[in-house]
C-alpha cells in the first residue's frame, strides 16, 4: 500500500447518496486504501442522542432526527466539541483532529438546504451514485430504516432527492461493481482532489 497522504495536504471528504448506495462500505475500504480515518455520521448520531436511529424517530419524528445531523454538520464544520463528536478515546488518540477523514452521510442529509454548505466546510462532497433499479432490489426494508419500511420508498425518496444529490456534489462516483472497485476509485478520485 502506497501512503501517498505524506506528500501532499489531503482533505476530508464527505460522501453523499441514496440509503444503500454504499457511501459507508465504499467510504470505509477507500479510507484503508486511502490510511484515512472513517466517520459514519449517523453512528455518531446515536452516540450523541444515546438512541438508535428508528428511536429518534420514533420519539422525535423525522424533523428531530434532522436537527440532530444538521447540528453534527455544523460542529463537524466548526472541528468543535471534540470529545462528543470523535467516536471513541481511542480514535482521538491516534488521529485527533488532523488526520483527513472520509464522512459518510445518511441518504436524507440533503434534505435541509442548510446542510449543503456546512459539509463543504467539511470537505469536497462526493455522491455515490448506484442505479435506482439495482438499489431497490437489494436494499433492506424495515424498522431499522425509518424512511424505507416498504418496497416502493426508494423510488419516491430517489424523485425527491436526486437534484440535490446532484446539485451539492463536487464529483460523483458510480457504484456499479463490486465494493473493492469502486473505493478504488474512490480513493484514486481523492487522491487528484
Amino acid at each position: 500500500m502506497t501512503d501517498w497522504t505524506k506528500n501532499r495536504a489531503l482533505k476530508s471528504v464527505v460522501l453523499i447518496g441514496m440509503p444503500g448506495s454504499g457511501k459507508t462500505h465504499v467510504g470505509r475500504e477507500a479510507a484503508r486504501i486511502c490510511q484515512m480515518d472513517f466517520t459514519d455520521m449517523d453512528e455518531l448520531i446515536e452516540q450523541r442522542a444515546g438512541r438508535t436511529i428508528p428511536e429518534i424517530f420514533e420519539t422525535d419524528g423525522e424533523e428531530g432526527f434532522r436537527k440532530l445531523e444538521t447540528e453534527l454538520a455544523a460542529a463537524l464544520a466548526k472541528k468543535t466539541d471534540a470529545n462528543v463528536i470523535i467516536a471513541s478515546e481511542e480514535k482521538e488518540s491516534e488521529s485527533g483532529w488532523g488526520k483527513p477523514t472520509i464522512y459518510s452521510t445518511g441518504g436524507g442529509v440533503v434534505t435541509r438546504p442548510e446542510n449543503e454548505a456546512l459539509l463543504k466546510q467539511i470537505g469536497p462532497v462526493i455522491f455515490i451514485h448506484r442505479d435506482i433499479a439495482e438499489l431497490a432490489s437489494s436494499v433492506e426494508y424495515g424498522a431499522d430504516r425509518p424512511l424505507l419500511v416498504e418496497p416502493g420508498r426508494v423510488q419516491i425518496l430517489w424523485e425527491q432527492r436526486r437534484g440535490a444529490y446532484r446539485g451539492w456534489a463536487d464529483a460523483m462516483i458510480l457504484n456499479e461493481g463490486s465494493v473493492r472497485v469502486t473505493a478504488q476509485r474512490l480513493a484514486k478520485l481523492i487522491k487528484e482532489m
